[in-house]
């Protein structure tokens, strides 16, 4: 997966460290929030000030905000917009050898035509570390949460505005602890009507002692379940309807800048890091040397030689897997399939012997599985590690040392002239944990009629049965791909060669779900508490 440069329509650094049109205002900070930001931080960098309109042009063109990246819904004339959401995953941004630096992911109202009200997570670069903070904004003036974020946690943020009681509220849920970050209601500032005409869920800029920070490798962010909601109730995400407009914005100073892709059902899209000319990383000779082990990882050995995931998907709804799968019609072969999702981190207070499986696959219903991703390991001092693996048939390969919240690309594909299988993942910090070729399986004809991408049930330590589901939150995947054998391309969409189907994980112990597929592609899979 190609990091792509956005640097063209760039404003200037004058331009974003303007101020605003409204003095920011004091704010009574509540628990476990303080309202003085650290470091010397300032408040995340508004899009654009001074009542400029960007987004007179065409809708569902791009707008070059110069310090946010992602999308927004834009209000037409008349309508208001009260609410905003996105989830999204912490990543793991490189901090060693790379200049001090700061960036948020976040949900928020306004920021187009009047001052913003934001929450999410800051994260920043000091001194080769990494400092996660939760926190919200209103008026140019942040809060911070004393509540700890780690690289990896899911994360639900949201915005509302109370007409009733002319009142917001903040909202930051760690879905992986199950702890709230951000709770906070705040009213409406003095002399503000607080009519919000726009949404939005962004990566965005900070700025430090008024001039703009750095921008990090944080190399792909993953947002899923976009959500917007007008003053008259009508709901939506950020893809046009009849009171809104799709805003795609860009994240470029001519400095590390990010690059916004397509949206996909109106509620998922990634931002990718780009790098400024003459920018070049610091080269890792192995993911730990960029990545200071921040949980403890221990080593996790490959299950008793065996196969990672412990059986096969049932056919009506998984029981094994969560996700989504493509089941080719009769005499329908499938070729490729590839997935994106950042690497969720694991909750083993939860599950301390549990384990969990986030790739994709073919095969998984009518033969020997085949798949390449991730499995992730609770140990018994309560750390855990991550680990990159491919499966072919029962026999595989695994390589630990996957730090939490990085962003992962795996794909398979099965060449039918030379009968071999390819598997691919790829950490987008840099390294290529898989780039090889294996023979189809001893015994199997290798005629693939299903692909799946899936969170998983793993073998357990002994190498018998399956282990429980560790409790990793939430995994957000937001690009899919699938390949049949006559060239015919698509995703998890129905179409006239395949139909798609949802699974999800069942049983005594816990289990985990699916969320509705948007645009064919994007989805996420939630953890759950045995029922």
């Amino acid at each position: 997966m190609n990091v792509r440069r956005w640097l063209a329509g760039a404003v200037s650094a004058a331009t974003v460290t303007a101020g605003f049109a409204t003095a920011p205002v004091a704010l009574a900070a509540p628990a476990a929030l303080a309202a003085t930001p650290s470091a010397g931080r300032g408040p995340v960098v508004m899009p654009f000030f001074g009542g400029k309109h960007p987004m007179a042009q065409t809708p569902g063109s791009t707008y070059y905000s110069g310090t946010w990246g992602g999308y927004g819904a834009v209000a037409n004339r008349g309508a208001q917009l009260r609410y905003a959401a996105a989830d999204f995953t912490v990543t793991s941004p490189s901090c060693a050898g790379g200049p001090d630096g700061s960036f948020a992911q976040l949900a928020a109202l306004g920021g187009i035509t009047s001052p913003a009200e934001l929450a999410g997570v800051v994260e920043t670069c000091r001194n080769n570390a990494l400092i996660l903070q939760g926190f919200y904004q209103i008026e140019g003036t942040d809060s911070f949460s004393a509540v700890t974020v780690s690289a990896g946690d899911a994360i639900q943020a949201s915005v509302y505005y109370d007409a009733a009681i002319a009142s917001y509220t903040f909202t930051v849920l760690d879905v992986t602890t199950a702890e709230p970050v951000v709770n906070a209601t705040v009213a409406c500032p003095a002399g503000d009507v607080c009519a919000n005409g726009s949404a939005e869920a962004v990566t965005a800029m900070t700025f430090s002692h008024g001039q703009p920070e750095p921008l990090p490798l944080y190399w792909e962010e993953n947002f899923t379940g976009g959500a917007v909601t007008s003053f008259d109730g009508t709901r939506g995400n950020f893809g046009a309807n009849q009171l809104w407009r799709t805003g795609r914005f860009g994240l470029g100073l001519g400095e590390n800048d990010a690059y916004t892709d397509p949206l996909i059902g109106g509620g998922a899209f990634r931002t990718d890091w780009a790098e400024s000319p003459g920018f070049t990383p610091t080269a890792p000779a192995a993911a730990a040397a960029v990545h200071p082990v921040r949980h403890m990882f221990a080593a996790a050995p490959s299950p008793a030689g065996g196969s990672p995931l412990a059986r096969r998907p049932d056919a009506a709804s998984g029981h094994d897997w969560a996700g989504w799968i493509a089941q080719g019609h009769q005499g329908v072969r499938l070729r490729y399939s590839a997935i994106a999702f950042n690497a969720p981190s694991l909750n083993c207070a939860a599950t301390p012997d549990g384990s969990v499986v986030q790739g994709t696959a073919v095969n998984g219903v009518t033969g020997p599985i085949l798949m390449v991703g991730i499995t992730e390991t609770c140990h018994a001092d309560g750390t855990y590690s991550i680990a990159a693996f491919y499966q072919n048939g029962t026999s595989g390969a695994e390589i630990t040392g996957i730090p939490p919240g990085d962003g992962m690309f795996a794909d398979l594909y099965y060449d039918a002239r030379t009968k071999l299988y390819g598997f691919t993942l790829t950490d987008d910090t840099g390294p290529i944990f898989y780039d090889v070729t294996v023979p189809c399986p001893s015994g199997s004809t290798c005629e693939d009629n299903t692909a799946e991408a899936i969170t998983g049930l793993a073998a357990s330590s002994a190498g018998t049965g399956a282990a429980p589901l560790a409790d990793y939150g939430m995994a957000n995947f937001t690009y899919a791909s699938i390949t049949s054998s006559d060239g015919t391309k698509g995703d998890y969409t129905r179409n006239k060669l395949w139909n798609p189907g949802q699974l999800a994980i069942g049983g005594s112990g816990p289990g985990a779900t699916a969320s509705a597929l948007a645009g064919g592609a994007a989805f996420s899979t939630t953890w759950h508490a045995s029922s």
